[in-house]
């Protein structure tokens, strides 16, 4: 199985939580932006093996933002919060389906 690319990880985040890519990097601070960008910079961190540099540069930020979402995502995971943990399961369970679909050349 391949390592999903940040761009695959933002597109499976955005589609979960139907907000735009564009969006979704912009510098807007909604609050229905900020969650999916936080939980698509943890995914990227946790999947991709990529630096917080890199990660930072795919969605315009800081590389301090990106440590920052990771440790807000990772918090609240293991505080128990279900619609973080149901989120996260779900983009990397979708992400995972792609990919296998894509080795079985549908």
């Amino acid at each position: 199985m391949s390592k999903p690319t940040i761009r695959d990880i933002q597109r499976a985040t955005c589609a979960h939580y139907g907000v735009g890519r564009a969006d979704m990097l912009s510098a807007l601070r909604f609050r229905y932006l900020v969650e999916p960008r936080h939980i698509a910079m943890t995914l990227s961190r946790k999947m991709t093996g990529k630096s917080l540099a890199q990660i930072a540069d795919a969605f315009n930020r800081d590389h301090s933002m990106v440590a920052y979402a990771c440790q807000k995502i990772e918090a609240r995971v293991i505080a128990g919060e279900a619609s973080t943990v149901d989120a996260l399961a779900a983009i990397e369970a979708g992400l995972a389906l792609s990919d296998r679909d894509l080795a079985e050349g549908r």
